[in-house]
């Protein structure tokens, strides 16, 4: 016989939870069709930031994963900012508060302390190295220049590098600035 939690119930129970679960729905449409658009503000933004270089920069133990997988941290930001909204439209707002944030990260931190165990995982060259062919494209175009992102943007698309996203440009060129491959203007990257 299993073990563990279970759910016994009669044929009236299994009505009964798939009515349940109409109602649920119902919910879920209607705080979807609410709440469309939710805000991040000034302070929330900086504190995702801080939060998501605070977990790199404590624990080496995610080196190998960032090595693995360059855009990481876009991805984590991206998942950061649409978990954040749903823990506030669940609360019925339309605005992130920090402590959203912090529910959002100990989720984070539990799945990266369960990567960080995995063993290393077979990924093709062709993954590893699109994000270095990229990176490699801009510093060939652009060495000792300043550069803005409608530039980058500009120049990979016109050589077909899957069109990327401003995220993802912007990503490689802090992440060139952070290896020494270039400078932040003072301006910042423009757009």
């Amino acid at each position: 016989m299993a073990r563990g939690e279970k759910f016994l119930g009669t044929e009236m129970n299994l009505q009964e939870s798939k009515s349940n679960q109409k109602e649920i729905r119902k919910i879920i449409a209607l705080l979807k069709s609410e709440f469309k658009t939710i805000k991040i503000s000034v302070d929330v933004s900086d504190y995702i930031e801080k939060k998501l270089a605070k977990i790199f920069d404590d624990n080496e133990k995610y080196a190998p994963l960032q090595k693995h997988f360059p855009s990481m941290l876009t991805r984590l930001e991206i998942s950061i900012e649409k978990m954040a909204k749903a823990i506030a439209v669940l609360e019925m707002r339309d605005y992130i508060v920090i402590e959203d944030i912090d529910l959002t990260f100990r989720f984070i931190d539990r799945k990266l302390n369960f990567l960080s165990q995995l063993e290393v995982m077979e990924i093709s060259n062709d993954y590893q190295n699109k994000d270095e062919k990229r990176r490699n494209k801009i510093i060939e175009e652009f060495s000792g220049q300043e550069i803005t992102l409608d530039d980058a943007s500009e120049l990979l698309q016109k050589d077909k590098y899957e069109n990327p996203n401003e995220r993802t440009v912007r990503r490689d060129l802090e992440y060139l600035c952070r290896e020494g491959f270039a400078s932040k203007p003072s301006r910042g990257y423009g757009k």
